[in-house]
């Protein structure tokens, strides 16, 4: 995995966030990027964007980073661990343009409702880190 896009768990405890891309430009969020099918065909269209693509899984993330590697390693870091962490402790307030959160994982049961990315906690917790013109984009088939 090339290091300049594969952000490892330890990073962002020694880190500032805005040491996370060498250019400033608006920042997108990929929340729960799967293989990077959509991360790498946005980056393509929005060549003003840096990309922070995040995924729980190991495996599925390794080769999201193989397919965003070929995009760029310059406006995409891929970040593999528990997004909610992430956003509590390393995402500043106010410094997201876009997140996107396409299908996520329903979690369908009533006692895994904390581990859903619509949480009303969770939802709270990414608006604040939104800028005054961000938004949220939300796909699902789920009702």
């Amino acid at each position: 995995m090339d290091p300049t896009t594969f952000v490892p768990g330890s990073w962002p405890a020694v880190h500032k966030f805005e040491a996370l891309f060498p250019q400033s430009r608006p920042i997108h969020v990929d929340l729960g990027t799967g293989l990077g099918h959509f991360t790498a065909d946005m980056a393509d269209l929005h060549a003003d964007t840096n990309w922070l693509a995040i995924e729980m899984d190991g495996p599925v993330t390794r080769r999201a980073v193989r397919r965003l590697d070929r995009v760029s390693t310059e406006r995409i870091r891929v970040f593999c661990g528990d997004a909610r962490s992430l956003f509590l402790e390393f995402i500043p307030p106010r410094s997201v343009e876009h997140i996107w959160i396409n299908f996520p994982d329903p979690w369908p049961k009533d006692r895994h409702q904390e581990r859903r990315h619509t949480h009303p906690w969770m939802l709270s917790l990414l608006i604040s880190r939104l800028t005054d013109s961000g938004e949220i984009h939300l796909a699902t088939d789920v009702p």
